[in-house]
């Protein structure tokens, strides 16, 4: 993160300069500096950066901008860069203002060495001066990396008039180029919005140059280094013609060119088995990144999330494991994902995986009893039959797993139809027991024969 961040950035902002400057041709002769100055203040390059994965071709260096900071990370690390130019023949003096945000935390600027901008403008120029987008050039944006640690940065201070930074006067060589970098704490995460610092332009009298602050924005959210596309699974039947069942659980990052694989457990539940992480592809980790951001936008976001890596991991879930049997009816199962070495996230991520069992016995037009909403003082009752092709299949009520405790399950006998064995089961709940906010329980029965089994049925409520 603390290498990839810089190196994204500054590519985007040369490739801006060279567009921009053509090299930056030497200029005209000068004229007296007794004449009044006529050029700007102060030039940028962009005054903006928002993520905008098919910009204009005017904006194309948008292209290379992320978007997104990592949450935890603070103003040392996140590092936004403006390229300045002072056209003028005096100097140019910085002061920092409040800025919009509390996640601007950090400012500083620092003038480019006209030798080292030369030498790396001759060094990008085939690969950026190619088009109206040009691709990044990795190179490049390294070579630049390691100029920035040689720069004299000024370190400002928001709201003291007195702490400035001084772009000197364009001489004979050309203008003087220099480097505005604003520094973000992300706290948490959230969806891009404008962040805002402001500063002030004066002369070497003191003078204000304008009467508006210089203002430079940027537009971006926060994101954990570790994500997952989906929490919440819905599997197919587990039967006896489909036991196992597999899904994949896809952990992607937004703010990382590396994720360690992370780890995924169980809770000790044997028919849960967890494979190997697999490094997803750059041509899925697009079609992730897309629908991710087609999800947000339908939710009012207007937000595009650029994925960078990840890790498919893919997960099994049995009906039968250590010679034992799933109940019959529906089921949910949790599994708790980690994180590797360096990475942390907000709150710990789980992934909830449900379904449901179906067996030799089924119940009759419904998969669980549902009382709705009821007077509590006076008796309930509901019925519901249930059937099996299998002759053999002997069915009781195991009242000790049945809850809560108000609920009176009976079954009558098995009757014969045509090729189905039919049961009625009958679920009361006694006047005055009943009255309960929401609740949610089960009838548990148990099939015994030559493949005995435990059956679950879902039952719900609301006792007025």
């Amino acid at each position: 993160m603390k290498t990839a961040l810089p190196i994204g950035l500054v590519v985007l902002m040369v490739f801006g300069v060279t567009f921009m400057s053509q090299f930056t041709a030497p200029p005209a002769a000068r004229v007296d500096d007794t004449e009044p100055e006529t050029e700007l203040p102060l030039k940028v390059v962009t005054a903006e950066y928002a993520f905008d994965p098919a910009p204009r071709p005017d904006l194309w260096f948008q292209r290379f901008f992320p978007g997104f900071l990592e949450v935890g990370t603070d103003g040392a690390t996140n590092r936004i860069g403006f390229i300045i130019r002072n056209a003028r023949r005096s100097s140019v003096f910085l002061t920092a203002l409040r800025p919009s945000c509390p996640a601007c935390t950090t400012a500083r600027a620092a003038v480019l060495p006209p030798a080292d901008l030369a030498n790396y403008f001759q060094h990008v120029a085939a690969g950026t001066l190619v088009g109206p987008a040009p691709a990044a050039d990795l190179l490049s944006a390294i070579a630049w990396a390691s100029l920035r640690p040689k720069l004299a940065w000024h370190e400002f201070a928001f709201n003291e008039p007195t702490n400035k930074f001084e772009l000197p006067g364009a001489a004979e060589q050309g203008d003087t180029w220099g480097l505005l970098e604003l520094g973000f704490a992300m706290t948490s995460s959230g969806a891009p919005t404008p962040k805002q610092a402001y500063f002030d332009l004066y002369d070497a009298a003191g003078s204000k140059l304008t009467f508006e602050p210089q203002t430079f924005t940027v537009v971006l959210g926060g994101r954990d280094a570790q994500e997952l596309t989906a929490v919440d699974f819905r599997l197919p039947e587990l039967s006896d013609s489909n036991p196992t069942h597999t899904f994949d659980v896809y952990v992607v990052s937004a703010t990382r060119q590396q994720l360690p694989p992370p780890p995924i457990t169980t809770n000790n539940d044997s028919h849960l088995r967890v494979g190997q992480p697999v490094p997803i592809g750059v041509e899925d980790l697009q079609s992730i990144s897309k629908a991710a951001s087609a999800r947000a936008q339908s939710n009012g976001v207007a937000a595009v999330i650029p994925y960078k890596c990840g890790y498919r991991i893919p997960i099994s879930l049995s009906r039968d494991a250590n010679g034992k049997s799933l109940d019959v009816g529906p089921y949910e199962r949790i599994l708790d994902v980690g994180t590797g070495p360096g990475i942390v996230v907000q709150k710990p991520a789980r992934v909830r995986v449900r379904g449901e069992v179906v067996g030799a016995v089924r119940l009759e037009g419904a998969s669980s009893i549902d009382f709705g909403s009821y007077n509590g003082d006076f008796a309930q009752k509901k019925e519901i039959r249930l059937w099996t092709e299998k002759k053999d299949v002997m069915l009781e009520v195991d009242p000790k797993l049945c809850e809560p405790g108000f609920l009176k399950p009976t079954l009558g006998a098995p009757t014969p139809i045509a090729d189905r064995l039919y049961w009625t089961l009958t679920v009361q709940i006694p006047a005055k027991e009943g009255k309960r906010p929401p609740w949610e329980g089960s009838i548990y029965l148990r099939a015994k024969g030559e493949k005995p089994f435990n059956m679950r049925i879902h039952t719900s409520g609301h006792g007025r």
